[in-house]
């Protein structure tokens, strides 16, 4: 957890591009994550893909973005990653929030210009600092 919580700053500064807001706690997001970054060395030395976690880390910094609150996963429900996402590749990150007191239910999608990518939901809770 330590290691990913070291390339999170660089997700939101380095790797997202443009982010819209819409109505009733919808977002969008476009990321794009370029050849250097941190989580494709070793996944694979081979054939670099973006690591599922990272592709959830995005979707809850996203999410914090929007809220400006922290948000702590505490649960990941049908989480499926259909195709892969390789460097330099755009990734759209579609998110619908629904809070209720301190959890903050985000369901995403995740899509490049020609597949779906990943589909899920991530239950967070808000930190209080």
């Amino acid at each position: 957890m330590a290691a990913m919580s070291a390339i999170e700053p660089s997700i939101l500064s380095g790797c997202l591009q443009s982010v819209t807001a819409g109505e009733n706690d919808s977002i969008e997001g476009i990321f794009v994550f370029p050849h250097d970054f941190t989580a494709f060395a070793g996944h694979f030395p081979d054939q670099p893909i973006l690591p599922a976690v990272v592709q959830l880390a995005a979707v809850r910094l996203l999410a914090s973005r929007h809220l400006d609150r922290t948000l702590i996963p505490t649960g990941v429900h049908r989480a499926k990653f259909k195709s892969i996402i390789l460097p330099e590749t755009s990734m759209t990150v579609k998110l619908r929030l629904t809070r209720s007191g301190d959890v903050v239910t985000v369901a995403f999608t995740i899509d490049t210009d020609t597949k779906k990518a990943a589909v899920g939901e991530i239950e967070c809770r808000i930190h209080h600092e």
